[in-house]
């Protein structure tokens, strides 16, 4: 979200707590953010898009949002889809969206990407992110786990359970 702002994009976020919410709008700069265990989604994320409609859609969670961000995609919009949390947390991802057939209707660009794929592509990446990140231009939240392997699948429920600000 921090670098599609930096390219002077208007950006809304979703988090699980009120906590995260106000980190989202309050400390990395979003337009707009709700949460997404006590709102309704498509209440929520169709006020904050506005009349103005959605240009993109980056996609963690691969689960019924992307049917409502189906329907608020102007024409030409982009769907950017990297993860599918929603299997990971034990929920069933969504198989296809009712309305598909937007992806037709707005010549929609729907992509997929998996880290592992574009590996290459990250040291790239941070090599460009590090200065920002340095400078403070990037904010982020951190929270430092002890324990070593021994620990990675709790921590790692803990992180599909929102224990923690980032994922």
């Amino acid at each position: 979200g921090q670098l599609a702002k930096r390219k002077g994009l208007r950006v809304i976020g979703s988090a699980g707590s009120d906590e995260k919410v106000a980190f989202l709008k309050n400390t990395l700069g979003f337009d707009d953010a709700f949460n997404y265990k006590t709102q309704d989604r498509r209440e929520a994320l169709t006020a904050a898009v506005g009349p103005q409609g959605l240009d993109i859609y980056y996609d963690l969670v691969f689960d019924d949002t992307l049917e409502i961000v189906l329907d608020l995609l102007n024409p030409h919009g982009r769907v950017i889809a990297v993860g599918i949390v929603a299997a990971h947390k034990g929920d069933e991802p969504l198989a296809a969206p009712a309305n598909l057939i937007n992806i037709l209707m707005k010549q929609l660009r729907f992509e997929g990407y998996t880290v592992y794929e574009n590996f290459d592509q990250w040291g790239a990446f941070c090599e460009e992110m590090t200065p920002l990140v340095k400078k403070g231009e990037i904010k982020y939240a951190e929270t430092v786990v002890e324990g070593g392997v021994g620990v990675v699948v709790e921590t790692y429920l803990k992180v599909l359970k929102g224990a923690f600000k980032g994922k």
